[in-house]
Parts: C-alpha cells; sequence; structure tokens
C-alpha cells in the first residue's frame, strides 16, 4: 500500500499543536518550558543537539532544542494516522 503525501502540509512556518485528550485524563498540564530546563539533567552547548527530558509520573518525554523543528511532530503526527495498527509510534502534543 502507497501512502502518497502532499508536501505543502509540512510547513515550518507554523507550530503544530496536537490536542490529544486522553493525556490529561491522568495530567492537568502539560509542563512549562521553565519546568523542562529545569529538569534537564543533561543538555549540550552544541544547538544541533536537542536537550530530552523524561517526567515519569506523567509518562512523558521532552525534546526541544533550536534545531528541533515542528516538522519532526507532523511528521510522527503523519506516521501515527497511516501507520499506527503497525508501527508503534509515541503521541505527540505539541
Amino acid at each position: 500500500m502507497a501512502i502518497v503525501v502532499d508536501q505543502r502540509l509540512f510547513s515550518d512556518a507554523k507550530p503544530a499543536i496536537f490536542r490529544d485528550p486522553s493525556f490529561f485524563v491522568t495530567n492537568s498540564r502539560l509542563p512549562t518550558p521553565q519546568e523542562g530546563r529545569a529538569a534537564a539533567t543533561l543538555s549540550s552547548d552544541n544547538p544541533c543537539i536537542a536537550t530530552t527530558v523524561v517526567f515519569p509520573l506523567q509518562s512523558l518525554f521532552v525534546k526541544y532544542g533550536p534545531q528541533v523543528k515542528s516538522l519532526e511532530g507532523q511528521c510522527v503526527h503523519l506516521v501515527k494516522y497511516h501507520l499506527a495498527s503497525s508501527v508503534p509510534v509515541p503521541k505527540v502534543y505539541g
């Protein structure tokens, strides 16, 4: 089965926010950027390396940095939409 994707759907000009209500059943909100930076145990001064933070109580993994683009989240969302039955894909919240 071929999946054809219109590349115009992927514009890095606008951030994409995917609102999945299942996260908010057990969590009241996503961590703030300040909470993410405070929780980061390892970060790099290299702008090409993304910083990752794990919030185990929320079952949440956060990836951020100057080279992390909303396009990456859009691609993960697309893979989940089309291939979730055959490929394990994490949820994207924003």
